[in-house]
């Protein structure tokens, strides 16, 4: 599931407890081999999460990550997340409609308007 970000970070075999740290760090209870197309929609958004950890960058950039998560999902994941890229002391921007994510994470924040 998640050998996507693995393999693009050039990480080896062996790191398997890396991968597992990053699906437990999302709030999920799969395996590595299981079969990412049996996922949930809430399931596949954490899966792509864990897989963004994976990589290293500079700037993070991200739409509606956490939308079909429910709240105190989301907010877990979120916090565990951003924790994790402050720590690779990189930029993280993320696209939301939600106001409890704005108020709760964003440091910065752009609003956008049709009026």
């Amino acid at each position: 599931m998640v050998l996507m970000g693995y393999k693009l970070n050039g990480m080896k075999p062996g790191d398997d407890e890396i991968l597992k740290q990053a699906i437990h760090n999302m709030q999920m209870t799969k395996e590595l081999h299981e079969d990412a197309g049996t996922l949930s929609g809430g399931e596949k958004q954490r899966l792509a999460l864990a897989r963004i950890l994976l990589l290293e960058a500079d700037v993070y950039l991200l739409d509606e990550p956490t939308s079909a998560l429910e709240e105190d999902t989301e907010m877990m994941v979120l916090e565990h997340f951003i924790r994790e890229i402050k720590k690779k002391h990189a930029t993280l921007l993320m696209i939301t409609h939600s106001n409890k994510v704005n108020e709760q994470f964003a440091e910065e924040r752009i609003y956008l308007s049709r009026s």
